[in-house]
């Protein structure tokens, strides 16, 4: 079968005309946002193909700081019809938010056409290093230390002004150093 020219395998075993997904633009970018500010993009579903095209689903892939805001997201498209689908960012990390959004149809050649999407964050992020750190056996009370390092790799200030510290018992912490 050739796919260029919309002819596809039928469900009854033969060949015809059949539905054709496009999405446009094949990349949203959204702009810097602060945390908790949003910004709402469009894009485009499109049949171009001889068939209705049936879109099962539209989800986002990949990328936690993107949502379908679109209420209705699966539906059919006759030859030549769009649908607008709506895509949200909301920052969850600093610097480049990367996610993808996919229409998943009954097109032959491309049951999940994909958006690629594209947001910067503006917000605080905080690093502790190390991550992790292993004591080793010692008789209480002579032990080890590890000082911890707090560090904003975020591209806005970061307040804070608490923090909370659980142990078993056998660890302490030295909050003489905390302002």
């Amino acid at each position: 079968a050739c796919f260029e020219t919309s002819i596809v395998p039928t469900d009854k075993g033969g060949t015809g005309p059949g539905p054709d997904i496009l999405v446009t633009p094949p990349q949203l970018t959204f702009g810097t946002l602060s945390m908790r500010d949003s910004e709402a993009q469009v894009f485009e579903v499109q049949n171009i193909g001889e068939a209705t095209l049936h879109v099962e689903n539209i989800v986002i892939k990949s990328g936690l700081s993107f949502a379908i805001t679109t209420r209705e997201v699966a539906f059919d498209l006759e030859p030549g019809e769009t649908r607008d689908i709506e895509v949200t960012f909301t920052p969850m990390g600093a610097n480049e938010n990367y996610g993808q959004a996919a229409a998943l149809s009954d097109d032959y050649d491309t049951p999940e056409a994909t958006v690629d999407l594209l947001g910067m964050g503006a917000v605080p992020e905080l690093r502790i290093t190390p991550e992790s750190s292993v004591f080793s056996d010692m008789v209480v009370p002579c032990g080890e230390s590890v000082e911890l390092t707090l560090e904003n790799v975020g591209t806005e200030d970061l307040e804070s002004t608490d923090y909370e510290y659980e142990s078993s018992g056998l660890l302490s912490l030295d909050d003489s150093r905390f302002p």
